[in-house]
């Protein structure tokens, strides 16, 4: 859903000061000279996202990417976690086949919303079954530590019950190891998931204003600033983003 809000008080990130236009100009930098992936890179929607926002970002991120190894996965049709698990690895098995029965190939991810929770799932080991093998992780507006509507509304589907913050899924997935990189990026304002809830525990989220008039949530795929900041990362230069991060406002 699209809430429209105002965005103008927000204060800037001091260690991610990027405005949409110096983000277009870095990309435009990276089309000049693009480079080609260490690894393939996954982009998973969010919830009920037909294809939207994998579209963008890949269109987004080719800018700077010469690489046809990139594949995006809608979860649309997906209505809990373990069958968002299952197609996510089917498609980048059937992409990028591995002969290994315990896992796929490394892959670099970004997750959008609800997508970066179901790669995190998609990571751990399922006995019998491949699971997916993460290198980075990219995050945006992904509800790490629960989102905050799934906790005010109804209960109306199994993913919004395991979203819920303190779940037994959520619980059972912070809890088990992680040996891949989680770069989580979220927007002031989101109370879709809420700003804190959109990094693992013990990390502080990438975070930026909002631009005036834009959903804080459902555009955040289509922020410039965060895909600019990913496609230098997946190329391997410095982000734009300095690694110590500035606390939440």
């Amino acid at each position: 859903m699209f809430w429209l809000v105002g965005c103008a008080e927000q204060p800037s990130n001091p260690s991610f000061p990027v405005t949409a236009d110096d983000a277009e100009q870095h990309l435009d930098t990276m089309h000049a000279h693009p480079a080609h992936l260490h690894r393939p890179l996954v982009i998973v929607g969010g919830m009920n996202d037909p294809f939207v926002g994998t579209w963008w970002a890949r269109r987004e991120i080719s800018r700077a990417i010469d690489d046809e190894n990139i594949v995006g996965v809608s979860l649309f049709f997906c209505g809990t976690f373990d069958s968002c698990r299952d197609h996510i690895i089917e498609e980048v098995q059937a992409r990028f086949p591995n002969s290994d029965p315990k896992q796929t190939v490394e892959v670099d991810v970004i997750g959008i919303s609800l997508g970066g929770i179901a790669a995190s799932y998609s990571a751990l080991d399922h006995p019998g079954r491949p699971r997916l093998r993460i290198r980075r992780l990219f995050t945006i507006s992904s509800p790490h530590r629960g989102a905050q509507v799934a906790s005010e509304w109804p209960v109306v589907s199994s993913v919004q019950k395991d979203m819920r913050a303190g779940s037994e899924f959520l619980n059972r997935l912070s809890a088990c190891p992680v040996d891949y990189e989680i770069v989580p990026y979220v927007r002031l304002g989101d109370t879709t998931v809420g700003t804190l809830n959109a990094a693992p525990e013990g990390q502080t989220p990438i975070w930026m204003p909002c631009p005036t008039f834009q959903s804080t949530h459902s555009m955040a795929v289509f922020d410039v600033r965060v895909l600019a900041d990913i496609a230098r990362r997946l190329r391997d230069e410095p982000p734009l983003a300095t690694e110590l991060r500035a606390p939440l406002p």
